[in-house]
């Protein structure tokens, strides 16, 4: 069961950049094609597409979509770099549109890299200047996330120091998911382990026991029932794992209660989420639990992993040998196949599994989805799982499970010795 998983309903840039009229007046197929994986959230297919097509493409488009994918592709520097080549060189021929999008990318970019004042002006522009291009759900997003970024707005941004190669033993929870020792100010706590955090939480009690700087604000996060969950925020001034220092850590602060597990009767202390996760540059999670991060990140040629925002997308290829892309959770325990999957496999797994409902337990309460118990059997860096009775979620009213296939959680992850995750070369390798 995933007992808990924030969605924390900051506004990126949603996937895609595209807008068929801003400068040259006709439809480019070929463009087309990749605005459309990208709208998919197929970043892998669509940056192969690209690589072949770019020669073909215009000037202004060739930047527009290496901006998009530079940004999955976590390159935020590169990304931003292109986005003001765009704006200075194309800025009088776009419409306002296509301007809204530039600049919600270049909002994400800078969320991303810690620069919370620029994040907040940004926002502030597009909701002034853009409102017109935001539907409802995306307005709510900018405006809650302007308020965290407002709040921020004068704390330093996230710094990490690493002094040498750390290897640290993890614990187990109530929960079966992976603990992290850490050091604050001489006190030591266990943190959750959660690449689905899209920032760090803590409880509200374990907050105030670690001295950490309060900060006020009211945020709304989702969580995977789709109920919102109030919030308040905390800075850590030094965070130690190991021999890594985190400095500035920003936390999402939840009462006590909205972070207990009933089922479990476990009461979640801390969760160390993506900010933290990807400040580490790599790291390898081992089947024995323990976590490993090296002095210095080894490169790879070829990426393998994008982000939607702030969360791990790697690709999987079925045994019809169609590819598909699934988000990559630390904090599930189970992995959960969505809609999508679901659309693509329909008729099979109508004639072979009985209709369901589950019940999904997470901070804000429970949720009941109808689906099906199915057998799973993705390629992982070549090698053939099986996985059984796995949940299938087929209903999605309030579109929490958009666009992915699902969500892959411990049960894959410990399927390999390890797995290795790295943040510049953007790969995960499994062995």
């Amino acid at each position: 069961m995933r007992w808990f998983c924030f969605l924390f309903f900051l506004i990126g840039a949603a996937g895609c950049v595209t807008d068929k009229n801003a400068t040259t007046g006709h439809i480019d197929l070929k463009m087309n094609r990749i605005d459309s994986l990208l709208e998919a959230r197929s970043y892998f297919e669509a940056q192969r597409q690209f690589m072949v097509k770019k020669n073909g493409l215009s000037h202004f488009d060739s930047l527009r979509l290496a901006a998009v994918l530079t940004h999955h592709f976590n390159e935020l520097e590169m990304s931003n770099t292109l986005i003001n080549r765009l704006l200075s060189n194309f800025y009088l021929q776009m419409t306002d549109s296509l301007q809204s999008k530039l600049f919600a990318l270049q909002y994400a970019n800078h969320s991303k890299l810690y620069h919370y004042g620029t994040a907040y002006t940004l926002g502030k522009r597009l909701l002034r200047n853009y409102a017109k291009f935001l539907d409802e759900e995306e307005e709510r997003g900018y405006r809650n996330a302007n308020d965290i970024w407002k709040s921020l707005k004068e704390i330093p941004s996230q710094t990490s120091t690493v002094k040498g190669t750390s290897e640290i033993q993890m614990s187990r929870d109530k929960a079966n998911l992976p603990n992290l020792p850490a050091a604050i100010d001489g006190r030591q706590m266990n943190f959750i382990l959660d690449t689905g955090a899209n920032i760090s939480a803590i409880a509200e009690s374990a907050a105030e026991e670690l001295e950490m700087r309060h900060i006020r604000a009211s945020i709304l996060v989702g969580a995977i029932t789709g109920k919102k969950v109030t919030a308040s925020l905390a800075v850590c001034p030094s965070l130690q794992l190991g021999n890594m220092t985190f400095a500035n850590v920003v936390f999402l602060v939840f009462p006590d209660e909205a972070l207990h597990v009933e089922e479990l009767d476990y009461q979640i202390r801390g969760i160390l989420g993506f900010p933290v996760i990807e400040a580490m540059k790599q790291l390898t999670l081992t089947q024995d639990d323990r976590l490993l991060v090296p002095k210095t990140p080894e490169p790879l040629k070829e990426a393998n992993m994008a982000l939607n925002f702030l969360t791990p997308v790697i690709e999987l290829e079925h045994m019809d040998g169609t590819k598909h892309p699934y988000t990559l959770d630390t904090g599930a325990v189970s992995s959960l196949l969505y809609p999508e999957y679901f659309k693509a496999y329909r008729k099979q797994i109508e004639s072979d599994y009985e209709p369901e409902e589950f019940e999904f337990g997470g901070a804000g309460g429970s949720i009941t989805h109808k689906g099906y118990k199915v057998s799973f059997a993705p390629k992982i860096n070549g090698r053939a799982l099986e996985l059984d009775s796995v949940e299938l979620i087929t209903n999605d009213d309030a579109h929490t499970f958009r666009y992915f296939y699902g969500n892959l959680g411990q049960d894959v992850i410990q399927q390999f010795k390890t797995m290795t995750l790295n943040f510049e070369s953007m790969y995960v390798s499994f062995n």
